[in-house]
């Protein structure tokens, strides 16, 4: 399984979003949570992945595990 962090331009919000993209096919949104379908609801051009993983476990989960 490939996968890779990226930034995918979003149409509706009219910005780039952070994502991670699996098997080159799918984007998981780091906005909503949404799966999305590379060539159907992003268009591959506007995927640009990071050249180095970025942890957002702080982000995610701060200073405690959820209960």
């Amino acid at each position: 399984m490939f996968v890779e962090q990226v930034a995918f331009w979003d149409e509706e919000a009219q910005k780039f979003l952070g994502g991670i993209m699996i098997d080159k096919k799918h984007i998981i949104c780091g906005e909503c949570g949404g799966v999305l379908t590379v060539g159907e609801d992003v268009q591959a051009e506007n995927v640009k992945p990071y050249d180095d993983w970025a942890d957002i476990s702080d982000s995610i989960m701060g200073d405690e595990l959820p209960q």
